[in-house]
């Protein structure tokens, strides 16, 4: 799964085909531009100097890190260059943006600095995301376009203390699917056959829902739980129902006049409970070949009951 956005954040751990390769110290953006421009990655295991890595060298940013495609000795060889560079009296015109720069707004102070959100294809920052400071020490993600200037000291929002108030609340992917995971299991009244098999990931903010639950009731429940969690931007829900697959088993079954028509690969077609539940083993090969005639795949074997 491609990012739609990366995440940049000072302190963040940046890992290439070597592994870890150090932090990110500071971010670089090109005055009057909304542009990130790269980063400057803080000393590591791997060299024992601060190096300038561009946005360009980035694959991905997923749990907290930046994934790059150069390894140590590319970044050395890069950090050599650069300092040939600067030898020659080349001053960069990038400015440097560090963790918890002040953020205010017309009336007071709105919070400071934590990351930047970029789009991949223009490296355009499309919003900032603040920590608030209050009682609860929230973060919240703000547009661009009600930033004044990236690279001002402190960095300026036009925007009012309503609107501030407004905006939606940040949370990390991983943090999204914790929380995700813990409200279904533990804090809905969704019946744990209802979650067996359904798995959750969250990229960009976005909850992916995939694999099979018993019911549409069921797959509409789990979506409407998602939506309610703070943080979550969408839900793509691309869970499948028993239900369903019953259906389509009922139909194809009709459709070759037995149910002991064979498939290739010799599984047998048979109906499905809605439950989810088979009376004997053979249910394995009949939801299987089922779930190959709607292009699917059942990622969790079916409960075999005696």
């Amino acid at each position: 799964m491609s990012n739609e956005r990366f995440e940049l954040r000072p302190g963040a751990l940046v890992v290439g085909p070597d592994g870890g390769l150090g932090w990110i110290d500071t971010l670089l953006a090109i005055p009057g531009s909304g542009q990130i421009s790269g980063f400057v990655l803080r000393e590591g295991l791997l060299f024992d100097r601060a190096i300038t890595v561009p946005i360009e060298a980035v694959e991905r940013t997923e749990d907290s890190r930046v994934h790059v495609w150069l390894s140590a000795a590319q970044l050395n060889d890069l950090a050599n260059i650069q300092a040939r560079r600067f030898a020659g009296s080349m001053a960069p015109v990038e400015h440097r943006i560090e963790a918890r720069r002040r953020v205010v707004r017309g009336d007071g102070e709105a919070g400071s600095f934590v990351l930047v959100i970029v789009d991949p294809t223009s490296d355009q920052v499309t919003h900032l995301v603040i920590r608030r400071g209050d009682l609860l020490d929230r973060e919240a993600i703000v547009p661009m376009a009600w930033v004044r200037e990236l690279t001002d000291d402190p960095i300026v929002l036009d925007v009012s203390r309503q609107q501030l108030e407004s905006l939606p609340e940040y949370r990390a992917d991983e943090e999204i699917t914790d929380v995700v995971s813990s409200l279904l299991w533990y804090r809905s009244n969704m019946h744990p056959d209802d979650l067996r098999y359904v798995k959750v990931r969250t990229r960009d903010g976005i909850v992916h829902l995939s694999g099979k639950t018993r019911a549409e009731q069921s797959r509409m429940a789990i979506e409407e739980h998602v939506r309610g969690v703070s943080g979550v931007l969408g839900v793509r829900n691309e869970i499948r129902t028993f239900e369903a697959l019953a259906v389509a088993s009922q139909a194809l079954r009709q459709r070759g006049g037995s149910t002991n028509d064979h498939r290739p690969g010799g599984a047998v077609l048979v109906p499905l409970h809605l439950d989810g539940r088979r009376s004997a083993h053979a249910a394995h090969a009949g939801a299987e070949a089922t779930a190959s005639e709607l292009d699917a795949d059942v990622a969790t074997p079916l409960r075999t009951v005696a």
